[in-house]
């Protein structure tokens, strides 16, 4: 637990080069317990930002992790539960609430990363959606793959680039 709290510190405070002292197959389990534990007690009001920064390094530490497997079923359960709480939001939560436009942002990361596992893309990683769906599409050559990436990982379906076109069309 203290390894637990030392990182979610170091995320908070984004001094991220502190990360480096910690063997990276643990600190992908770590950071996979952190949004565990985050979406177990998951609230509207809660400081949840840090969040993003984990998200922004985990498909490094993904990349190096002994039980791919694994990681994919925890990350397929914390996107569950994303969803239920987007979903079944509790009394009057508004649409701009912060915390709901976070998980939205945040089931969107998670799917690219679980997308990225699952179709063997995590050591090509680039960080770039775009690139993901060009390799499924152009490089893995099978488009019943991308249809089944969709129906999967439907946020993804929605996405739009800076420009604000839909990274699909694009694709």
């Amino acid at each position: 637990m203290k390894n637990i709290n030392n990182v979610i510190d170091i995320l908070k405070e984004s001094e991220l080069e502190k990360l480096k002292k910690y063997n990276k197959n643990n600190l992908s389990n770590i950071f996979l317990d952190i949004l565990e534990y985050e979406m177990t007690s998951f609230s509207y009001d809660k400081d949840i930002d840090y969040l993003i920064k984990l998200f922004d390094v985990l498909p490094e530490y993904l990349t190096v992790n002994n039980n791919k497997a694994k990681s994919y079923d925890k990350l397929k359960l914390i996107h569950q539960k994303m969803r239920t709480y987007l979903v079944q939001k509790p009394g009057f939560i508004e649409k701009n609430n912060h915390n709901y436009i976070l998980l939205k942002i945040l089931i969107y990361k998670v799917e690219f990363i679980q997308m990225s596992i699952l179709y063997d893309y995590c050591d090509k990683y680039e960080g770039s959606i775009y690139e993901l769906f060009d390799y499924i599409i152009f490089d893995f050559k099978n488009i019943s793959v991308f249809n089944d990436a969709l129906n999967r990982f439907p946020y993804l379906v929605n996405y739009f680039d800076k420009n604000d076109k839909n990274l699909i069309v694009s694709v």
